[in-house]
């Protein structure tokens, strides 16, 4: 694949658009915009009862409050498990013993560069002072099985199905 050109028409403060026209190997050119993000963390804190920490936020490109794990953007040179740490004390006020990386995923790699890394997060329990949430994030905290989540329905954020599935599928036969 030969780049030919790259334009940044966007810098915005999570990612940046840019336009790029490509020549692959076939000798087919490409226009394409491009998101190019800096990476995220998501994680599936389970609890010990088998549930899962979720929360409730508005997503306005959805124009709907969602149902989610916690999640965040990587900070620049940021290692993942650093601001899954971060996101999870932020997003629900607890802190994990145990973590795992279940697996690194493109959820959207036909226009953007996103590289999100989903945690599992055992034995979740609260802090006595948690770090405050950003100032523009409003959160309600809930708790579900991984089975209530995949029943349909009431959650339609793919990192969140995908996590539920494979806490189910996973997570819950382990010792």
């Amino acid at each position: 694949m030969e780049r030919i050109s790259s334009e940044v028409l966007l810098r915005g403060p999570i990612f940046d658009v840019v336009a790029e026209h490509l020549r692959l190997p076939s000798g087919r050119e490409q226009n394409l915009h491009v998101v190019r993000h800096p990476g995220a963390v998501a994680i599936a804190p389970l609890l010990g009862s088998g549930e899962l920490l979720l929360v409730r936020q508005y997503r306005h490109a959805a124009e709907d409050w969602l149902l989610e794990i916690p999640a965040g953007r990587l900070e620049e040179n940021e290692d993942p498990l650093a601001a899954a740490v971060r996101e999870l004390e932020e997003e629900t006020g607890h802190r994990a013993k145990n973590w795992e990386v279940l697996l690194r995923f493109l959820p959207a790699p036909g226009f953007s560069s996103e590289l999100m890394t989903l945690f599992l997060a055992r034995d979740a329990e609260p802090v006595a002072v948690p770090r405050a949430p950003d100032p523009d994030e409003e959160f309600e905290l809930l708790r579900r099985r991984p089975e209530e989540i995949l029943s349909g329905g009431e959650v339609h954020d793919a990192k969140t199905l995908l996590a539920a599935a494979w806490v189910r599928l996973f997570a819950l036969r382990q010792p």
